[in-house]
């Protein structure tokens, strides 16, 4: 039996268990769904997250098990406030922002995610934040194991022990566990030969008669573990029972707050909202998974009707392996055509042969936003038709209006650089000079410009400050004024540190005619898409050298201020220059 589902994961990914001879059985159990929180604790997060003024933090992966009425999704889909986040400190991070909300973390997981919570904890206390605390639902593997050993039905004869949560307590708890019931306890990683190799191991004691606790996640388990995180955690928790899914409650297996850290438990802030509704799991044989008497796909959940949006138990454990493809053959002598005739293709075909995707149409990729042939369509197809009107069809840098007897021309263009800083200026100097190059390019002198900023939560302040000094100084040095602008802040990991749109109006003083419409046949020069013939190594080789420091020499100039327009108040001619939104930084 695998303990985590980590290991359950790799193992059908990878088709591990087809691998392996009949003799050789893998449970996948407790992993996943079976070692997650009872419905009850799940209901209790529910309660939390409809109560008035509280958001309920938790991880992503617990967003969907199901409850006795529901899940946390579907919480939230009714109005509860949920999110998701990727560590205990996320949700400290949100209580700090929001002071008039209570913030509730969902503690959950084995000892593997204790000490992030222990630590978040801790800082809590240490800050007086006093509207965060914590829902622990946190397991401990050995008292489970014990339990399942222990049980008359069980089948079980070797454990596959996880390697995270070893790195975490060590080898050292398992062992008597090991000489009690003679079972051999094998802790691995997560890599298919990490569980090839403890597979082996573990059979390899059956056979000699050996019960012992081996390590085979040598390069990052030690034999007690990480000493610093066992004792934040010995700190803040102490061991309770705890209810586990299908099985019922299991002494010490659990970690709850320790009388130090009680005012942080919700359940004693949110008492009389979390009272949980009976559990109901008559038809649950989770608890017989564990013992290795039932299967997964045996679960009475995967007769029932899948809705379009769920999976059934069966799929969710157990992914069917693909055919093997198969060719038709011309039939033989004294065959009739049209009889099923096929074999096995030769190996170098199935390399060959492409994979087949499921498409449920069309989506946006990255080179649409390129300046290429896939952005062309992209604007033929949803653009124009959308707001089709003179100005956009002309298909320019910018539209060139009349407004009274004169003429003015506005661009817009959106920067989307990484990295934001780079050799010749930054994001905010390329958006400048970009959009006073477009106005530029359409025959007019840039008087003015705006700014919108998408930020991401957690930049730098002092990036942020870099990047406007840079604006300014581009804008001082082009002779334009940037007059009006706006802000939005992102979730952390929804941006890439700074999105920047700029907007520009400018002027037309001549009545010549810089547009697409007006290139013809012989302007462009005649060394054009010419290319010299590859000449020796070392000579190409220099070549490439200057190259690529024509292109450093290039990105500079792009980025320069007054690249695009005369430095001194705008008087003198306009020299066309390199677009700075193709410019790339060298490699």
């Amino acid at each position: 039996m695998e303990v985590c589902g980590g290991q359950t994961h790799a193992i059908l990914r990878f088709g591990i268990d087809r691998l392996l001879p009949e003799t050789v059985e893998l449970i996948t159990a407790p992993a996943a769904r079976y070692a997650s929180p009872p419905p009850e604790a799940i209901d209790r997060a529910i309660a939390i997250a409809r109560a008035p003024r509280a958001i309920l933090a938790s991880f992503g992966d617990m967003l969907r098990v199901p409850g006795s009425a529901g899940s946390l999704l579907d919480a939230r889909a009714a109005g509860g406030d949920v999110r998701m986040v990727y560590s205990p400190l996320d949700a400290l991070e949100l209580a700090r922002r929001n002071p008039l909300r209570e913030v509730v973390f969902f503690a959950v997981g084995f000892e593997t995610t204790a000490p992030a919570t222990a630590l978040a904890a801790k800082t809590a206390l240490a800050e007086g934040i006093s509207n965060f605390s914590l829902l622990v639902a946190h397991v401990l593997v050995p008292p489970a194991i014990e339990a399942i050993l222990s049980s008359e039905a069980n089948r079980v004869q070797g454990f596959l022990a996880a390697g995270h949560v070893c790195t975490v307590m060590g080898v050292e708890e398992y062992e008597p566990l090991a000489r009690r019931h003679r079972v051999p306890i094998v802790v691995t990683g997560f890599e298919p030969v990490d569980i090839l190799e403890g597979v082996l191991l573990c059979v390899r004691q059956l056979e000699e008669g050996r019960a012992e606790v081996e390590n085979q996640y040598l390069r990052a388990v030690r034999r007690r573990g990480n000493e610093a995180a066992r004792a934040l955690i010995a700190e803040v928790f102490q061991v309770v029972p705890r209810r586990w899914r299908g099985i019922g409650e299991i002494a010490a297996s659990g970690l709850g707050l320790s009388p130090a850290y009680a005012a942080l438990d919700a359940e004693a802030r949110f008492a009389p909202a979390a009272r949980p509704p009976a559990e109901g799991t008559a038809r649950c044989i989770a608890g017989l998974v564990l013992k290795g008497a039932r299967r997964p796909p045996e679960c009475p959940r995967s007769a029932r009707p899948a809705r379009p949006s769920a999976r059934s138990a069966r799929r969710w454990f157990r992914r069917r392996a693909p055919a093997r493809p198969t060719i038709p053959l011309p039939p033989a002598a004294g065959e009739r055509r049209g009889e099923r005739v096929t074999e096995s293709p030769p190996r170098g075909l199935l390399r060959r042969m492409p994979r087949r995707r499921r498409r449920s149409g069309e989506r946006v990729r990255l080179a649409h936003g390129g300046g290429g042939a896939l952005m062309h369509r992209l604007i033929e197809r949803v653009f124009l038709p959308a707001s089709a009107n003179p100005a956009l069809e002309a298909r320019h840098d910018g539209a060139v209006l009349e407004v009274g007897a004169g003429r003015i021309a506005f661009t817009t263009d959106t920067f989307v650089v990484r990295p934001l800083f780079f050799p010749g200026g930054d994001i905010g100097s390329l958006a400048v000079n970009g959009t006073v190059n477009d106005l530029a390019m359409c025959g007019a002198r840039p008087l003015w410009l705006s700014a919108g900023f998408v930020l991401e939560e957690g930049f730098a302040l002092a990036d942020l400050e870099r990047i406007v000094r840079s604006m300014r100084e581009a804008a001082a040095a082009a002779g334009v004024a940037l007059v009006t602008g706006d802000t939005k802040v992102v979730e952390a990991g929804k941006g890439d540190g700074v999105f920047l749109n700029t907007a520009g109006i400018g002027r037309v003083e001549t009545a010549l005619e810089i547009s697409p419409r007006a290139v013809r046949p012989g302007r462009c020069g005649d060394r054009l898409g010419r290319h010299r013939k590859a000449r020796p190594c070392g000579a190409r080789r220099a070549r490439r050298n200057r190259v690529r420091d024509d292109a450093r020499e290039r990105l500079r100039a792009a980025c320069a201020p007054g690249a695009c327009a005369a430095p001194s108040g705008n008087r003198g001619p306009l020299p066309a220059r390199p677009h700075p939104r193709r410019a790339r930084p060298p490699r």
